[in-house]
């Protein structure tokens, strides 16, 4: 009798974190029973990103505001949007909590975690990690403003490039350790302005005849 490449539970932790890694690190697959606003407040934050997106995107397909001014304008409500999410999320962690919830988080698996209520510390600590600089939720924040595409896939792209930056990018099954820094977190990011940076240089360099 051979032996499975993959056993169950392998499978159901694979198909975890490939939701994770391409929805932007949405924890939205659970093995175990968990409380229907932990799916609702994720799905209601992300949402938030392609509404504003898809909003900016009408205003400039109706001409009623242009492209650069309407990118800059999604940008910096997306900076409003991800410190009001940070904020809320450093204040709710800072209530009390139990004395044993530092060991239980350090040593137990994700399928074993506690959610206490909608505002509670457990709960906010799984929905919004904390960074471990608190510079890093300005410059987390700041960085959203180089993003804009103007496509349904775009929106998409935009979206999970995005989400990392507010939550935390999704655990890497091949990293030893995390960087002190949340370096990771620009990673995403940083391909998506690089892509955009070479199709912007192709377009003008197209438009002024420059084979």
């Amino acid at each position: 009798m051979s032996a499975p490449i993959v056993n169950d539970y392998k499978k159901q932790f694979i198909f975890r974190r490939l939701l994770e890694t391409y929805s932007g690190g949405l924890r939205i697959y659970f093995t175990s029973s968990v409380p229907l606003f932990v799916y609702f407040i994720q799905i209601a934050m992300f949402a938030f990103i392609p509404c504003s997106c898809g909003i900016f995107l009408h205003l400039v397909n109706r001409d009623i505001i242009k492209m650069v001014p309407a990118a800059l304008a999604n940008g910096c409500t997306t900076i409003l949007y991800s410190l009001f999410i940070q904020i809320l999320a450093f204040f709710l962690q800072k209530q009390k909590l139990p004395k044993d919830f530092e060991q239980v988080e350090s040593f137990g698996d994700e399928e074993s975690y506690e959610f206490d209520s909608v505002f509670g510390p457990k709960t906010w600590h799984f929905l919004i990690p904390p960074k471990k600089l608190l510079g890093c939720l300005f410059i987390h924040s700041l960085s959203n403003v180089l993003k804009s595409t103007f496509t349904f896939l775009g929106l998409v792209t935009t979206s999970v490039g995005i989400w990392p930056l507010i939550v935390g990018s999704p655990p890497e099954i091949a990293v030893f350790h995390q960087l002190p820094y949340d370096l990771q977190n620009f990673s995403r990011p940083c391909h998506m302005l690089t892509c955009i940076i070479i199709n912007g240089i192709s377009r003008r360099t197209s438009r002024i005849g420059i084979p």
